[in-house]
């Protein structure tokens, strides 16, 4: 599997997916001991949950992939 290489990808500040979803710093992700962190803001755009155990799952149950129901 070939890994994505963010600083690729980052472009004005902002990460550009090839999803055409752009992210903001801040706003979207933020990075953790070299890691990059999705926040809920970002979960609720994507719309459904991937499953991966995010620490900001935005849907409930958590973790639960393709699972749309928002935490209230």
């Amino acid at each position: 599997m070939e890994r994505l290489h963010l600083g690729d990808h980052i472009k004005d500040g902002r990460l550009d997916l090839a999803n055409n979803m752009k992210l903001e710093e801040g706003v979207d992700y933020y990075w953790k001991d070299g890691r990059m962190v999705f926040t809920e803001i970002y979960h609720l755009r994507r719309g459904k949950c991937c499953g991966n155990g995010c620490v900001h799952c935005a849907y409930h149950p958590p973790h639960i992939k393709g699972n749309a129901q928002k935490k209230r």
